[in-house]
Formats: C-alpha cells, sequence, structure tokens
C-alpha cells in the first residue's frame, strides 16, 4: 500500500517552483508454505514480512528561459525486504548453485540529492541529471558469499551493507536533423548516456550490482507520410575493470568492452498494417552483460552460455483492428 501527497508552489510569476512532497509505504508479507517447500526446505524457517515507512521528498525548479529549466531535489527513501529474497529456495545440484534465504534482512533507507537541466526546444531535446545516494543497509539481491564447505556449491543470498554510496549521471539528448538542414527532413539523431559507481562504505569495496558506463546513438529517418521507417543503433558498454570489482568472496569473471549495431525498419501499407524486420549485433560480436555475470566466479562452467546472441534476425507482422 502507498499513499502519496504532493503540493506545488509557484514562485515569482511561475519561473520558481517549490514542490514538497510526503509518502507513506506499507509492505506486509504472510507466508504459508505448501508441501514442495516444506518436502524441499525441511530445515528453513518462514518469514513474515510488515514494514512501514513515511519519506519526505523536497524539489526545487527554477526557468530561467522559456526552453531552459533546472531543478535539484532530495529525497527519503524506503524499500522493504524483497518477498522473494525472505524466503528464497533454489538449488540446482547440476551447476552447484543454491540459493538460500535471509531471516535477517532489514529494510533499506537512503537520502538522494539530485540536480539537472532541461532544455525544450522546437527542434531539440536535451536532459542532464546527477544523482548521489546514501543508504543505510543497502539491500544486495542473491550475490555469492562463498560455497559449501560440504557440497562445494556456490551459495548465494540476499543481504545488507550496513552503509553504501551510489553516484552517477544521466544525459538524453534528440536532436531533429532538418533544424540543421532541410534535405535532412526526417532524420532524427538521439544520444543516451549513463555513469554510475558504487561503494560499499564499511569496507570500501565497489558494489557489483553497478554496471559499467553505457551509451546508445541512433540515427533514425521516417517518411513524410509514415509509412516507412528505418533505425541505426549503436551501444557502446565499457568494461567491466577488475578494480570496479568486489572479488572478496571469489575471483570474478570481468567482462571487456563491447559494441553493438543494430538495423532496423518497417513499413506500413496501412494503419492498421504494419511489416518490421531488423538485423542486430551486426559485426556479430561475442559479449557478455555485466548483470548477467556479476555473481558468478571467473571460472564457472556456465559463463559461455550466458554471452548474448550473435547476428540475429527478426521479421514481424503486425494487423490491429
Amino acid at each position: 500500500i502507498g499513499l502519496w501527497a504532493q503540493d506545488e508552489i509557484a514562485l515569482a510569476d511561475g519561473r520558481w517552483q517549490l514542490l514538497p512532497a510526503l509518502r507513506w509505504d506499507a509492505y506486509r508479507l504472510d507466508s504459508e508454505p505448501d508441501a514442495i517447500w516444506r518436502a524441499d526446505n525441511p530445515d528453513t524457517a518462514i518469514v513474515d514480512i510488515d514494514e512501514s515507512r513515511v519519506t519526505p521528498r523536497l524539489g526545487l525548479l527554477y526557468r530561467p528561459g522559456e526552453r531552459w529549466s533546472l531543478y535539484s531535489q532530495y529525497a527519503a527513501g524506503f524499500r522493504a525486504p524483497p518477498f522473494q529474497d525472505a524466503n528464497i529456495g533454489f538449488d540446482l545440484p547440476l551447476f552447484g548453485y543454491r540459493a538460500i534465504p535471509n531471516a535477517d534482512l532489514r529494510s533499506e533507507t537512503s537520502n538522494t540529492v539530485e540536480a539537472g537541466l532541461r532544455w525544450l526546444g522546437a527542434e531539440s531535446r536535451l536532459a542532464l541529471t546527477l544523482f548521489h545516494t546514501d543508504y543505510d543497509d543497502f539491500i544486495e539481491s542473491r550475490v555469492l558469499i562463498g560455497r559449501d564447505p560440504t557440497s562445494g556449491d556456490l551459495l548465494f543470498q540476499s543481504r545488507n551493507l550496513d552503509r553504501a554510496r551510489i553516484r552517477g549521471a544521466d544525459l538524453r539528448y534528440d536532436q531533429r536533423l532538418s533544424a540543421w538542414s532541410n534535405r535532412l527532413a526526417g532524420w532524427t539523431l538521439s544520444l543516451a548516456a549513463y555513469w554510475a559507481e558504487g561503494e560499499n562504505r564499511t569496507t570500501d569495496a565497489p558494489l557489483n550490482s553497478i554496471a559499467p558506463p553505457q551509451a546508445v546513438l541512433g540515427l533514425d529517418w521516417r517518411s513524410r507520410n509514415d509509412a516507412w521507417d528505418l533505425a541505426v543503433t549503436g551501444t557502446f558498454t565499457a568494461a567491466k575493470d577488475a578494480d570496479d570489482i568486489d572479488s572478496s568472496d571469489e575471483a570474478r569473471f570481468a567482462t571487456t568492452s563491447w559494441t553493438t549495431l543494430d538495423l532496423t525498419g518497417g513499413w506500413r501499407p496501412w494503419d492498421r498494417l504494419e511489416l518490421r524486420a531488423g538485423v542486430f549485433n551486426l559485426t556479430d560480436e561475442r559479449y557478455w552483460r555485466w548483470l548477467d555475470v556479476a555473481n558468478l566466479a571467473a571460472n564457472d562452467p556456465v559463463i559461455p552460455l550466458l554471452s548474448r546472441p550473435g547476428r540475429s534476425y527478426s521479421v514481424s507482422l503486425r494487423l490491429s483492428y
């Protein structure tokens, strides 16, 4: 259950805007084990959850011009233990994996400071956000905690970190190229980029739940009658460096940098009929997404199976009525 209340206070003829808000969240889990759970987890206690919290937020918006706006905000956060983490039962003996519950998970709280700017023009849009968040009892879901001394299986468990910090930046830019030349009518350039870093402030170790920096650059074209469209999208992802990985439990697989190029197109001969086709990962690059392998040891035999598809093709036909 969640309740949210917000006010918007305009000052100086609307150039300044103050946005105070309050939020109340309540989470309740009443666990009822069935026969399958009892058979597979005879020694595991069942956990109930009953958590609630009131969190404030205060935002400030300033419009120095018709198209520009600057904003900043403070927000308190609250996250109850995920239900599936509290009572998880997952065992794959074939691959040597076992996930165990954590009955002692505590609710996560946070304090975030954010600032940014936005530009909204007739032919372009720009948004930049900087954020810094400090966490108490940060919840890491299903992290590698070591090996079972009896079976040798890798053990995964959700856990609390006493103190953690995440900071980063988001950038988004869209530009209609007709603003540069009439010959480029119908073309749009898009850029989205993300960077973040996380730190366990108790051990000074990095957070393995943070993905490496990534940028997505797209160029698309749409005909004047919207019957045809074509898009080229490049995804550029940095490597996950060893010094940005917490390997205190076991050495981890560090992903390399990767770049993919996708080509997609569509044809709409009628309003209700659309034919689409695409070629993905044109260069047939072999790569891994960090969050797919973040919890795996460097020599895990499953890692080759988690690489993303090579060059692939897609054709679809959609009829709406």
